[in-house]
């Protein structure tokens, strides 16, 4: 499965519901980051490699993406050491990893025919910007967050969707820019500003039924429900980092875990609160923790409880944190809004890492398991799951906005 930019695609579905709001570069398709694969090599390169290292740290650098030949030869890996060495490049930073130095190298039969730290060795290396794979490659470079990006008007054009506050709330801007063939940018336009929230829990193997009470209030009920559901994910992101640190999973994706598991006891604690103010009782679930399972079946739970329900929950809480009646509630969604997106973010970047570890014939089995998930969960959307009274006061999208936004997020990333 190729790394996803989930909240590219989060925050694109939210501007289904953004009515009125200035956009900028709609009509562009979207990027193809991560790829090289629509890279036409100069006639002196049979080989080129975008490469990256921790700005932080020194040490040596790891291939992000690859195009034709490797550096393969002693020479070659050599002459890699010198410019891993001069730490020169792009600085660009990355979500996952934090500030990184990136540069480009280019190999004829194995062997480097040279290196391009700056715009300017970038252009002896691989001549003008003139196709939208290398405009593209220039806007990461430039630390863009790429969203979509096409030819128009004669030049290349380019959407940075740029992270303006990370909470309080979760806000991003579209800033449109133009890419000229010495790859230079130029800003051409920027969209309103975009405020999103999130907030959903993720469901351990294990988890006992809910135990059926008496409750005063539909919404507290929801909230109760809610609240029990972030306290199962503090066991549910345990399991997961001890399964994963039994399969040899990088030390990253371990911390990212652990982060989660600390992030939902507090957003527990807040919806607990929540459902109480608002007449819930909220009675916690017993997990039945089980031995580490096989590496197929941590990727396939996480497929269907990361990929598909509770990156759709994620979702379905930004929308509840604009839409929602309470002040308090749409507070409450949005202190989470950034811990949730990571988490879903998480789960991609799990899937990602798991499936290249499996054969073809296990990750045939999760896509298919997958897709099938899709289905029941557009199945669940096209219905009205709670009353108009609890949907009004949460915030909750009726059955019509819920299939426009499915509708979007499964063609983005279910397809």
């Amino acid at each position: 499965m190729m790394r996803t930019n989930l909240w590219s695609v989060l925050s694109s579905a939210l501007l289904l519901s953004a009515c009125g709001q200035k956009e900028v570069g709609t009509d562009l398709p979207p990027c193809k980051a991560g790829e090289l694969s629509d890279f036409d090599l100069p006639h002196a390169l049979s080989g080129l490699e975008l490469r990256a290292s921790d700005a932080a740290v020194e040490g040596p650098a790891r291939v992000l993406r690859a195009l034709g030949d490797s550096c393969s030869s002693t020479t070659c890996a050599a002459a890699v050491e010198e410019v891993d060495a001069r730490r020169a490049g792009w600085l660009v930073h990355s979500p996952q990893q934090g500030p990184q130095i990136e540069y480009v190298i280019g190999m004829h039969e194995g062997d480097l025919l040279g290196s391009a730290t700056s715009d300017a060795e970038l252009l002896q290396l691989i001549g003008p910007i003139d196709t939208l794979a290398e405009a593209e490659l220039v806007a990461e470079l430039k630390s863009m967050n790429c969203v979509r990006a096409g030819e128009k008007d004669g030049s290349f054009q380019v959407v940075d969707r740029q992270l303006i506050s990370d909470c309080l709330p979760l806000t991003t801007q579209d800033v449109l820019f133009r890419v000229d063939p010495d790859a230079s940018v130029h800003e051409l336009d920027r969209a309103d500003e975009v405020s999103q929230s999130a907030c959903v829990g993720r469901r351990p193997a294990g988890l006992a039924p809910r135990k059926r009470l008496a409750q005063s209030s539909a919404v507290g009920d929801f909230l109760a429900r809610s609240a029990e559901l972030e306290a199962a994910s503090v066991v549910a992101f345990r399991v997961l980092e001890a399964e994963l640190r039994a399969h040899g999973a990088p030390r990253i994706l371990l911390d990212r875990t652990c982060e989660a598991a600390a992030d939902e006891v507090l957003h527990a604690r807040v919806m607990r609160r929540l459902a109480e103010r608002f007449g819930g009782q909220v009675t916690p679930r017993s997990v039945r923790v089980r031995a580490v399972r096989d590496l197929e079946s941590v990727a396939l739970e996480n497929s269907l409880e990361g990929c598909v329900v509770e990156t759709w929950g994620c979702l379905v809480g930004m929308h509840q944190a604009t839409h929602a009646e309470s002040p308090l509630l749409r507070l409450a969604y949005r202190r989470i809004a950034a811990d949730e997106a990571r988490h879903a973010q998480l789960s991609w970047d799990i899937s990602a890492w798991a499936e290249r570890e499996l054969d073809g014939a296990a990750r045939e089995r999760i896509a298919k398991r997958r897709a099938e998930a899709v289905r029941e969960l557009g199945r669940a959307v096209a219905q009205e799951s709670e009353p108009a009274a609890v949907r009004d006061v949460l915030g909750l999208p009726d059955a019509a906005a819920g299939q426009r936004l499915f509708t979007h997020m499964k063609h983005a990333l279910w397809s």
